[in-house]
């Protein structure tokens, strides 16, 4: 056996100095778990983040156009609609409070016409007629559990009230607070939506396309709102929740690299007699020292390994099984969300790697200083 491969191999699992064995379960140990737990942490940022995302373009669309002319209008609706990869729908929407069993809400109520594109949210259907979808929060509010009327108070532009008997059709549940509180959607045909809203024409439209189309649109002709943009007060609280998880992560890699370089340190110095061993029977000091760097990266390898692997099935289990259920009133969902993302594996495993062998290098740069 090659003298070099036989002297990694006897310093990893070297039987008679116990001190040598306890530190490199150390390096694995501290490695696999600081590693894990920064994968899954990651993970977990990415899932929730994307959770919330996707149910925001689901419920809310991609774009909202706002048209300054309605022949305009018309014209581009027939445009976007020959594409197969745009879905465009007319929008109303309007404030207006609902008061049942002397309880009253103020909500938002939205025309329903995507419907196709909220239904996996309907919990609750009490009837095929014509109606509106109140989401789960008002309905508890309101202590609503069957197709009853109730009275809807409106405003129009000039902040006249006027009121309408609205039916109950169903319940919607999204997990998010703000919709299944105060958003409603009206389930009306197109003729009694303008009627219930007291307009003539629509004023907005919903655009369902993961693209941009902004080249699409005259902005000359169109007020164009991205979801982000409609919803950048709400990301830039979820983004404030980064911060924190971000500077915990930092601890995590600060504690493997203090832990590891401690003890390679005090197992270099503990093993100075194995090093003279290795000199005397012909082994340069450059190659012993090249080969106490292999054996610690190998170290750090097996503890990357582990912890991507755990991380992985940990990953599989909860996006498959949900295994981990959380608060939905807080968490916007009932099972912890988590995305399996190749580089939340890749950039912490090399980063660690590489900020060992950057550390290595160092360590070694003056000979003389570790004799």
């Amino acid at each position: 056996m090659n003298i070099y491969i036989y002297s990694i191999i006897k310093s990893i699992f070297n039987q008679n100095n116990r001190f040598s064995i306890l530190s490199n379960l150390s390096i694995i140990i501290s490695t696999s778990l600081c590693l894990l737990c920064i994968i899954i942490a990651l993970n977990i940022s990415e899932g929730f983040r994307s959770n919330i995302i996707q149910k925001i373009t689901e419920i809310d669309g991609d774009y909202h156009i706002f048209p300054y002319d309605k022949h305009e209008a018309v014209n581009l609706i027939d445009k976007l609609n020959e594409s197969d990869d745009i879905k465009v729908y007319p929008l109303i929407q309007k404030k207006s409070i609902f008061r049942y069993n002397s309880k009253s809400e103020g909500v938002n109520m939205i025309s329903f016409f995507h419907k196709s594109e909220l239904k996996k949210y309907i919990i609750k259907e009490y009837t095929q007629d014509e109606g509106v979808y109140i989401g789960s929060d008002l309905a508890r509010k309101l202590n609503i559990e069957s197709d009853v009327e109730l009275v809807v108070i409106f405003f129009d532009n000039n902040m006249n009230r006027y009121l309408k008997k609205i039916k109950i059709k169903g319940v919607f549940e999204t997990k998010i607070p703000d919709y299944d509180k105060y958003v409603v959607y009206s389930d009306y045909s197109e003729v009694n939506n303008l009627k219930i809203f007291n307009i003539d024409h629509y004023y907005e439209y919903i655009i369902y396309n993961n693209n941009d189309i902004s080249s699409l649109i005259d902005s000359d002709n169109f007020y164009i709102e991205k979801w982000n943009d409609r919803n950048f007060d709400f990301f830039k609280w979820l983004n404030s929740y980064d911060i924190p998880i971000k500077i915990l992560l930092v601890f995590f890699m600060l504690v493997l690299f203090f832990n590891n370089f401690s003890m390679f340190y005090l197992d270099f110095v503990n093993r100075k007699e194995d090093f003279l061993y290795l000199n005397v029977i012909g082994l340069k000091i450059d190659k012993i020292f090249t080969i106490v760097k292999l054996k610690f990266l190998i170290l750090t390898c097996i503890g990357v390994v582990i912890a991507i692997l755990i991380s992985f099935m940990f990953s599989y289990v909860q996006i498959n099984y949900g295994i981990v259920s959380i608060a939905p009133n807080i968490y916007f969902s009932d099972f912890l969300p988590i995305e399996n993302s190749f580089m939340n594996y890749f950039y912490p495993s090399i980063f660690t790697l590489l900020f060992s062998f950057i550390m290595l290098k160092i360590f070694f740069y003056k000979k003389d200083s570790i004799k």
